[in-house]
């Protein structure tokens, strides 16, 4: 099932339906007479960048050591607390864009839609598409110019919200079936962080704000039938048949010379602002001057593209109702339509995430926030999913940042060469930790996170180009934790395990780029790793293995919400059916390792799969039925499988493009 819909507007932020490309976002209400958007851009942060980094922090490095050795815990923890807190207690933070507020009325003057009828909300995963339906009674006397040859007063109104794949805008179509029928009134508001409110002609309002990086955002309509024009900074539209409003969102982080500087320029926050009121005006005069229609299906067309590059079936046979009041009533049953819904629906939120987007993920709910200080804006991005943004490659240019200011803290907070980052980072790529009051400990692993993610992105796609581009950071990462450990610090079993993963995963990238000149890194890392009293035993990776697919999730049970880390959910539901590595240039693939009760009977197509392949697969009763594993032609893949069914290996060779898996197992199986 592709569609969700509900019996009623959303009651809170949580409830609101999402919709984005990756670059903008909004949280569709669906409320009838006033309605509201809620809207975020990848570069609405809440400052400019700021060195955060604590100098005050290598000098206590080995008394925080020596107070381990002795155990006494709580000076250990008094010192990490006190010594471990960044200058500036938070980096950026990533922000709403604020809420564009629309009151819909029945007639000029008239009160809006005080009782409706029919209502409907929907949201299209397949397109992207966020749709209101209702019907109203209209107070004007029934005639057949008004009523288009309908009995009574009755109209039935339709709103369609989506953010444009092609045109980069968000777009609300409304419409209704009587002509002549559509007034409304809408605004931007964010609250009291506005610098200034206006209309900028007939058909367009700003809103502009310079509290952090400075931004506009602005709308224009278009409408047929009526008119528009501007109150104040109110956009007003009367007597329209139809009408169709574009959004757009920019920021000063888009202009050159405020992007290298960090925010830090001598410019005046009004006139980066004016430069974005430019910038934005430029997007929408182009996007209002093609025809919606046109617009629609160009953004059908390519979301649809993406979405179905990757498509789960389960027997679901047995439900019918697409409508969130009763799947959440039915939900303990755990049934695999339940499951299969919240499999597109994470689908949904990953896809509307994407795009070459330059923030991976910003905020704890990914694209969205509603909030300028919540825990999710603080959180910033979190370099715990990065390894779940499937099919998405780190941005260069954050990269470039995050390490180079990663040098400064390896340098300035432990005193060491190489590249240090902690847990998460903003558009600016701030690498010292959050004054949180959680570290427990002195260990940066952000480093270690980036450096694995970088490997992991080869050993999907095998593009060679972009390891070699990358490993100056991962070859970093081993050279500050080489430092760290001639310290004789006191590990834990989890970090010494991360911190061995780190140079196992150097080692493996020296191979994969066939680097002779690093032969003596290679040696050097492969001895530090050794010394590490604590690696992953064999055991331990068989029993990560076993993990079973992800059963309906509980927070799914109590509420239909947008969940964080839309990739990961993937991922772990994605785990029961197949899981794959890369190693010494075989792909090793195992098949339905651990499906959960209510997967038994399904089909995963275009699952992506390491080694730059493509995995079609389908199961009966928990058993394998067929598998086949697809290249791109002329493109450059594994060529050796080994395929693990039911706890035995098999190999085979990878030729022509495709692979049945059925001809590589025994006809027994």
């Amino acid at each position: 099932m592709k569609t969700i819909c509900s019996k009623s507007p959303a009651q809170n932020w949580e409830q609101a339906f999402p919709v984005g490309n990756g670059r903008l976002g909004a949280m569709v209400w669906g409320n009838p007479a006033h309605e509201v958007i809620q809207l975020n851009e990848e570069s609405i942060w809440s400052s400019s960048f700021i060195d955060r980094n604590n100098p005050s922090c290598r000098k206590s490095l080995q008394k925080i050591n020596a107070f381990v050795k002795e155990g006494r815990n709580a000076e250990v923890q008094d010192l990490i607390h006190s010594c471990f807190n960044p200058i500036v207690k938070n980096h950026a933070m990533y922000q709403t864009a604020g809420e564009l507020h629309i009151d819909f009325f029945l007639a000029e003057g008239a009160v809006p839609y005080s009782e409706c009828s029919g209502y409907k909300r929907s949201l299209d995963f397949e397109t992207g598409v966020a749709n209101t339906t209702f019907t109203s009674e209209s107070p004007l006397p029934s005639t057949a110019i008004f009523s288009s040859g309908r009995r009574g007063s009755s109209i039935e109104y339709y709103r369609d919200v989506f953010v444009s794949q092609t045109q980069d805008v968000v777009i609300i179509h409304i419409g209704a079936s009587t002509p002549k029928s559509i007034h409304l009134r809408a605004s931007f508001d964010r609250g009291n962080f506005v610098s200034k409110a206006i209309a900028l002609a007939d058909d367009t309002i700003a809103l502009q704000d310079t509290h952090g990086i400075p931004f506009t955002l602005m709308a224009t309509a278009v409408c047929s039938g009526g008119r528009v024009k501007t109150s104040g900074a109110n956009l007003i539209v009367d007597s329209a048949d139809e009408v169709v409003i574009y959004i757009d969102v920019q920021s000063a982080w888009r202009k050159g010379s405020y992007n290298m500087k960090k925010g830090n320029v001598h410019s005046s926050q009004n006139s980066l602002a004016t430069w974005s009121s430019d910038f934005a005006l430029k997007k929408l005069c182009f996007a209002s001057s093609c025809e919606y229609s046109d617009s629609y299906k160009e953004h059908v067309s390519e979301f649809s593209e993406l979405f179905n590059q990757e498509k789960l079936t389960l027997d679901s046979a047995e439900e019918s109702s697409v409508f969130i009041e009763d799947i959440l009533s039915k939900s303990k049953e755990k049934s695999s339509f339940a499951n299969e819904l919240f499999w597109n629906w994470c689908r949904y939120l990953h896809v509307s995430s994407l795009k070459k987007n330059e923030v991976p993920g910003p905020g704890y709910w990914g694209l969205w926030n509603n909030s300028f200080d919540s825990e999710q804006g603080k959180a910033g991005v979190s370099l715990d999913s990065l390894n779940f943004a499937m099919g998405q490659e780190l941005p260069s240019a954050l990269l470039k940042r995050i390490y180079k200011n990663g040098k400064k803290t390896a340098r300035v907070m432990f005193g060491m060469e190489g590249f240090a980052a902690f847990d998460s980072t903003d558009l600016w790529g701030d690498s010292a930790p959050l004054a949180d009051g959680k570290k427990e400990s002195i260990v940066p692993l952000g480093g270690i996170k980036i450096a694995t993610f970088i490997r992991d992105c080869y050993e999907r796609t095998l593009d060679a180009k972009f390891l070699r581009k990358n490993f100056y950071v991962i070859k970093s990462a081993c050279e500050f934790f080489a430092d760290f450990l001639s310290r004789d610090f006191v590990l834990s079993d989890e970090e010494k395990n991360l911190i061995a993963k780190l140079f196992d995963c150097a080692i493996s990238c020296c191979t994969y780029l066939k680097l002779e000149e690093k032969k003596s890194d290679a040696g050097k890392w492969k001895a530090l790793r050794d010394s590490l009293s604590a690696l992953p035993t064999d055991d331990g990776a068989k029993a990560s293995k076993q993990k079973k697919s992800k059963e309906f999730p509980a927070v799914f049970e109590k509420e239909f919400s947008p969940l964080f880390f839309a990739g990961k959910c993937l991922y772990q539901m994605n785990s029961g059916v197949v899981q794959s590595e890369y190693k010494d240039g075989v792909l090793q693939i195992e098949l339905l390792p651990g499906l959960s009760s209510a997967w038994k009977n399904g089909r995963l197509e275009g699952v992506r799969v390491k080694g730059n392949l493509t995995l079609n697969i389908e199961w009966k009763d928990g058993n394998l039925k067929s598998a086949d594993l697809t290249a791109v032609p002329a493109s450059r893949h594994a060529e050796s499988v080994c395929v693990t069914y039911k706890g035995k290996a098999y190999e085979a060779a990878f030729s022509e493009n495709s692979l049945d898996i059925l001809n590589v197992l025994p006809t027994t199986i």
